[in-house]
């Protein structure tokens, strides 16, 4: 589907667009600003220069930088300046103190904001400023883009925000091949995320040491950094697992890991849309995670029996034991998703939604 690109213009806005990639926000907002070019949509970014990235073109999108410093936000107000003879739509990723102050930015100098809540529990024990921030970011947003219910129920309930301002979208994902197959007699987890307190990397490495009690075999290959990486080894040492674990830092080609795992376990306490579970599902990777954010909608029906609640790591330990006894669960199940994930999560359905937001907008 082709839009009209000489009409429709998004400015997109993140704190540190790539490259490179920091996390499944800043992948997110890539994969929709290429989707939107592909499908004939004017798209540019602005970002701060980070990581000592100064690229000003990224995969043929045209990134504004500025030095973060104390001048960051003036400088930010002259692109806006200069931007806003090309561009009406401004479309905000970056839900902090810099991404209100650009939306209250964007609205004095006549753009459409967009506003995205990237993450549940955003509007949960804020400060009394933070809560000014918020009320003047959703008076001033024309459209409020929401990944999850929560929020979405929130905002309506107790920030009084009229349901036809909401969003709910789905983040998206390019679909691969179905990569899906039986595992063998050792069965391959894999965990991919940062390692931080919020995705409980922690009950994972227990509940597999609770499956060594029931003699069978398993492998855990841990993707990902953070500060928890030091604490989660000398973990693995006290429980007598070092050797069935392996961790391999932040890697940037996540995808080979997937193609080499039978299982994908996230026991986050909380989340958003999960880019590493969409991920899995477009290569028909099983998944058992837990049931936080937009995990039940994302997994389906017949994903909701290898849901779990956060900190339950006898639950989990029963559920990767499920499927070491009955592998050909895994496959089925793979298969599942992969075709779940082909007809409701592709980047390209993803962003037929959003330039329908963005017309709609554009019209009113």
């Amino acid at each position: 589907m082709k839009t009209n690109s000489t009409q429709l213009k998004i400015l997109m806005f993140d704190a540190a667009y790539p490259p490179p990639v920091v996390g499944g926000k800043e992948k997110q907002v890539h994969l929709l600003a290429n989707e939107l070019k592909r499908q004939g949509v004017d798209v540019c970014a602005l970002s701060y220069e980070h990581n000592g990235n100064h690229t000003q073109v990224h995969d043929n999108i045209k990134v504004y930088r500025v030095k973060n410093g104390a001048m960051a936000t003036l400088l930010f107000l002259m692109r806006l300046i200069y931007l806003r003879v090309n561009f009406k739509i401004l479309h905000i990723h970056t839900p902090s103190r810099i991404g209100h102050i650009m939306a209250f930015m964007g609205f004095l100098l006549g753009y459409r904001v967009v506003f995205k809540f990237p993450n549940e529990k955003m509007l949960d024990n804020l400060s009394m400023s933070a809560i000014c921030y918020w009320r003047i970011t959703i008076r001033v947003a024309k459209l409020l883009i929401v990944l999850e219910e929560k929020t979405q129920n929130t905002l309506i309930s107790s920030w009084k925000v009229d349901k036809d301002k909401i969003f709910l979208a789905s983040n998206g994902v390019e679909v691969l091949n179905n990569n899906n197959k039986i595992a063998g007699k050792t069965i391959k987890l894999l965990f991919v995320g940062r390692l931080v307190k919020q995705k409980c990397c922690s009950d994972l490495i227990t509940a597999c040491s609770n499956l060594n009690n029931r003699n069978i075999k398993w492998q855990l290959d841990i993707v990902g950094n953070g500060p928890l990486m030091d604490s989660l080894q000398i973990m693995t040492k006290q429980l007598g697992i070092v050797n069935k674990i392996n961790f391999h830092g932040y890697q940037s080609d996540v995808l080979k890991y997937m193609k080499d795992a039978d299982l994908l376990v996230l026991p986050s306490e909380n989340e958003g849309m999960s880019n590493v579970l969409l991920e899995a599902m477009a290569i028909g990777l099983p998944i058992i995670c837990t049931d936080v954010g937009a995990a039940k909608n994302m997994i389906g029906k017949q994903g909701e029996k290898y849901l779990t609640k956060p900190y339950d790591i006898i639950d989990l330990s029963n559920k990767i034991r499920m499927f070491s006894e009955t592998p050909t669960l895994l496959k089925e199940y793979g298969t599942y998703l992969f075709e779940r994930c082909k007809s409701k999560y592709s980047i390209q359905s993803s962003a037929n939604s959003y330039i329908e937001h963005y017309q709609k907008m554009r019209l009113h």
